[in-house]
């Protein structure tokens, strides 16, 4: 992943005029400048992020009017430097600090869990509901797919995570809305300061798109079973539930600026988008979202990856990293847990006693067996949920190895573990049982 670089006295001048929108220049010297990026360089009064090229060769890509400067049109035999600018600094102390991604505030950015479903497979979720872990889904006139997109066989230009989400509109056009709702205590901390905000969109057929910051100003983790309440006409966003707001941003470093987001012209290319805002102090709860402003077709799809929230204004886009595998499935497991391997659906059925991670328990007699105790990886953010499955995919039943499905409920739960419990007639020779289960605690 580059990160910031910089030189010494890296002075030299533009090799032919270019435009206010060309991201390819020549310099005429590139020997003093860093081997390659990211580096920043001053052309007049416009900052631009060098992305391609370096002292090996005076053809660079850049990224034009960064850190909030103007692109503007620039004469041959421009001055070059190589400058430590606010925002190269704030990337600086966020690449020391941040080696893997630990200062994102979002979870799952790397889009690697999606635990309800098959994850490569388009899954319809309902509305109001979660496809990929953490990421709310809902949209107009329903009929809305997830899938997780795997990068590995062919990379994309435009981000650099293997896995991104595909959000597809299905059977009828409409609005679509995805959001990441986060517990008061994250929220109470982040009162009255500044986050940026950002991440990678692309669609199948070019669409405006917006980027915010949703808000509840009601009863903390209390967040309302329906979030948009009408749809509205192309341009409008969707009218809220009471007490759900739009935070409007200060600053858009790609994108532009509106009233409650950050519009951004999504195309069949990945783009990056974000800026700043400022979390409002009656914010008890708050969500970073995706919508898109107007109608999506049927059978088109919204394409997210990379997204983040970070603390503090870096004066510009910040260079995404993910977490360490672990921390994103920690993080999503506070809200989602399951004893099926990651990328099990829920209900996969196994051949008796092959299934990775079963409950097991033992039978008391032909009729009841000994309550099982089950503890999460994890603390659940509220009692959870709790759904257990026969390890041939039937769900309120365990299985013996007579393969003899047996009544099965949880019971007892609580935040950190839960209870199996129940009975059957059927008589069985071995005393000897397993099965799955799931736990959800999801706003």
């Amino acid at each position: 992943m580059p990160t910031e670089k910089y030189t010494n006295l890296a002075v030299t001048s533009l090799n032919g005029s270019i435009n206010n929108s060309t991201t390819s220049i020549t310099v005429a010297t590139a020997t003093l400048f860093p081997s390659g990026p990211n580096f920043r360089i001053v052309v007049d009064t416009e900052v631009m992020l060098v992305t391609a090229g370096g002292s090996g060769t005076t053809s660079w890509t850049v990224v034009r009017g960064y850190e909030g400067s103007t692109a503007a049109s620039h004469a041959n035999g421009a001055v070059v430097a190589n400058v430590l600018t606010a925002g190269a600094l704030a990337q600086t102390l966020l690449d020391y600090a941040n080696p893997m991604g630990s200062a994102n505030l979002l979870h799952n950015s790397s889009f690697l869990l999606a635990q309800r479903q098959t994850p490569g497979t388009l899954t319809t979720v309902a509305t109001d509901k979660y496809g990929a872990d953490r990421f709310r889904m809902s949209a107009e006139n329903a009929s809305f797919q997830y899938r997780r997109v795997d990068t590995a066989g062919a990379r994309e230009a435009g981000i650099t995570s293997r896995y991104y989400g595909q959000f597809e509109k299905i059977t009828s056009g409409g609005k679509v809305f995805v959001a990441q709702p986060h517990e008061s205590h994250v929220s109470f901390a982040y009162s009255n300061r500044v986050v940026t905000i950002q991440t990678a969109l692309k669609v199948d057929s070019a669409a405006t798109l917006n980027l915010g910051l949703i808000y509840w100003t009601s009863t903390s983790d209390s967040l309302p079973a329906t979030w948009v309440t009408t749809w509205n006409s192309s341009g409008t966003h969707p009218t809220l539930a009471t007490n759900l707001a739009y935070a409007n941003p200060i600053t858009a470093y790609s994108g532009s600026t509106a009233t409650g987001a950050i519009q951004c012209s999504a195309t069949t290319s990945w783009q990056t988008f974000g800026g700043t805002w400022t979390v409002p102090n009656t914010a008890n709860n708050f969500a970073v979202a995706v919508w898109s402003n107007a109608s999506v077709s049927a059978a088109d799809a919204v394409y997210i990856a990379q997204p983040a929230m970070y603390l503090g204004d870096f004066n510009g886009l910040i260079t995404w990293v993910p977490k360490p595998v672990d921390k994103e499935v920690n993080d999503c497991q506070r809200f989602y847990e399951k004893n099926y391997q990651l990328d099990d659906a829920p209900g996969t059925s196994y051949t008796i006693f092959t299934a990775p991670g079963c409950q097991r328990g033992r039978l008391l007699d032909a009729f009841f067996f000994e309550g099982t105790n089950c503890h999460f990886a994890t603390r659940k953010r509220t009692t959870p949920t709790v759904k257990v499955y026969s390890t041939d995919g039937t769900i309120d039943k365990l299985r013996d190895n007579d393969n003899n499905n047996r009544d099965a409920v949880a019971s007892t739960a609580g935040e950190n573990k839960f209870l199996i419990v129940g009975n059957n007639s059927l008589v069985g020779s071995s005393p000897h049982i397993e099965g799955m289960w799931t736990a959800d605690a999801e706003f």
